[in-house]
């Protein structure tokens, strides 16, 4: 999940950066669920087409989709039920690593942080510790025993 929501971003702010503000355009997934109606007007005017109130309804392919959730319960269109729900999908040392790793992004989209600095890098340090211990790619480090300096 680090890496791909890391590639999601650094991808998105790359094609901002690149394209424009008038050819590139975030959606906050609260803004999309919490005002429906006002963020697909938004979307039409920025991509130059006719509101329709097709768009507020889920489709894949054309086709009525009931979207998607974490939990696998049923939903019928678009809410917000899903709005602070990660609380009870993701651990705390969940939650504080990914402060860590995304930190500057919550900042640049206005997401408030719930935990400290340093309980993000002491999380980011048993994480590193843990990469390392799992990895089959160890280093040896038995030479370093035999050194003499």
């Amino acid at each position: 999940m680090i890496d791909r929501a890391s590639l999601g971003f650094k991808c998105g702010n790359n094609n901002y950066d690149q394209l424009g503000k008038n050819s590139y355009k975030f959606v906050k997934y609260e803004d999309l669920v919490k005002g429906t109606k006002n963020t697909m007007e938004e979307i039409s005017d920025f991509l130059e087409i006719e509101f329709n109130n097709t768009l507020l309804k889920p489709t894949f392919c054309g086709l009525d989709w009931p979207g998607n959730r974490f939990s696998g319960e049923p939903q019928q269109g678009v809410n917000s039920d899903g709005i602070g729900s990660w609380e009870q999908r993701i651990t705390e040392s969940e939650a504080v690593l990914l402060e860590f790793f995304f930190d500057d992004y919550m900042k640049e989209f206005n997401y408030s942080t719930k935990f400290n600095r340093r309980d993000s890098m002491k999380a980011a340090s048993s994480y590193y510790k843990w990469l390392n211990f799992k990895s089959n790619r160890q280093g040896d480090h038995s030479l370093a025993t035999k050194s003499k300096i």
